[in-house]
C-alpha cells in the first residue's frame, strides 16, 4: 500500500518518528498517543485499544456501543 507515489517511504518516517519520540519520551508521550481519538470509530462506537500483552493495538467496541447492541436485540 503507497499512500504517496512522490514520499513512498513516509508511512515508515512516520512511524520512525513516533517510535523514537516513545523511547525518548517514556511514558508521558506514550499516554499521549494513547489518549488520542479517532472520530471516525467514535462515530461507530469504537475506540482503540493496546493489549497489555502483545502491544498490539486493537478496535474495541465502547461500553455505549455494547448497550445500543443489547437494546435491539
Amino acid at each position: 500500500c503507497q499512500l504517496d507515489e512522490h514520499a513512498p517511504l513516509a508511512r515508515e518516517y512516520a512511524l520512525f518518528g513516533i517510535r523514537n519520540l516513545c523511547q525518548a519520551g517514556g511514558d508521558a508521550v506514550q499516554q499521549r498517543i494513547k489518549n488520542l481519538e479517532t472520530p471516525e470509530l467514535s462515530k461507530l462506537g469504537m475506540r482503540l485499544e493496546m493489549d497489555k500483552g502483545s502491544g498490539k493495538l486493537q478496535v474495541v467496541r465502547t461500553q455505549q456501543n455494547k448497550e445500543t447492541i443489547m437494546s435491539s436485540q
